[in-house]
């Protein structure tokens, strides 16, 4: 092959250099191989190839190809759909600002974990109960309580709320049953769990343990220190949160201690799920831990 038939192209490609031979460009095309070469590898690789032209002839029409057109096309099709996409973000934000819902603030007072049903229920500082869907994170009801509520509790269509000297019986409607007035004035009741098929109750207050009957009638009283939350299983064995001991304790239906059945960090409210398969406990730090039952 003749290389000195082939002239120089004039097409600048300063920035295309071979990468076998560095200072080398880019100036020949070889069609047998569809590769472009500069002209040392020409020499050595391609001596026999009869169609190597220079880069000026083998682009001369590349302008009036069909694949340029195509390609030209093609990039005019993805930049009006990145178009189109860029207006519908920005229409979907508008939509988003425009449809927001604006929630205000509740300062939650104290709340129960309630696993028996799709809902929880909340006290505010406000004299009111309010019962959230967990699955809509809707508000269901609001229920009047009175002032100075701290514990609260629900089971089956009751609610029981806890004050400093008395705890209210009502039900889930709102309806009013009754109110227990409780001896121990030790503080406010904090937790409590109300059994609706025998009206008793079982309550937790600063430093103490009450379980009390019907009409009050004291069944037994089991001191702890200091505040925590209380759970109940379906043998009547009370569980009692000891943040400071970081440790949670079971209680037997009489009111004796009976062991440590958990360690773990600064526990605080415990309760157990509707079928008592699973037992929650959170920390003071807002850890939530969920433990398997035997």
């Amino acid at each position: 092959m003749n290389l000195t038939s082939i002239s120089k192209s004039e097409i600048l490609i300063a920035e295309d250099y071979c990468e076998v031979h560095k200072d080398e460009s880019l100036d020949l095309y070889c069609r047998q191989h569809d590769k472009v070469y500069c002209r040392k590898c020409i020499h050595s690789n391609h001596q026999t190839c009869k169609d190597v032209l220079s880069l000026e002839v083998a682009s001369k029409d590349i302008k009036t190809s069909s694949l340029l057109g195509d390609t030209l096309r093609d990039w005019q099709n993805i930049g009006s759909t990145l178009e189109s996409l860029r207006k519908a973000r920005d229409e979907n934000i508008n939509e988003l600002d425009s449809t927001n819902v604006k929630s205000p603030r509740c300062s939650i007072w104290h709340f129960c974990i309630s696993w028996n049903r799709q809902s929880n229920c909340y006290i505010t500082k406000k004299p009111f109960a309010q019962i959230v869907n967990t699955t809509s994170l809707k508000l269901d009801k609001t229920i009047r309580v009175g002032r100075n509520c701290y514990g609260i509790t629900t089971t089956e269509d009751y609610i029981a709320v806890g004050k400093k000297t008395e705890i209210n019986i009502l039900k889930s409607n709102g309806e009013y049953i009754r109110t227990i007035v409780v001896a121990d004035l030790s503080g406010y009741i904090s937790f409590l769990h109300y059994n609706h098929n025998d009206g008793s109750i079982i309550y937790r207050t600063l430093g103490m343990i009450n379980h009390i009957q019907l009409y009050g009638t004291l069944v037994y009283s089991y001191t702890v220190p200091r505040d925590g939350g209380i759970a109940v299983d379906k043998q009547g064995h009370v569980y009692a949160s000891e943040c400071y001991k970081s440790e949670i304790q079971r209680v037997l239906p009489d009111g004796r201690f009976h062991d440590v059945v958990l360690r773990t960090k600064t526990p605080f409210a415990i309760a157990f799920n509707e079928n008592f398969t699973n037992f929650a406990v959170t920390n003071i730090n807002g850890l939530v831990q969920i433990y398997n039952c035997k």
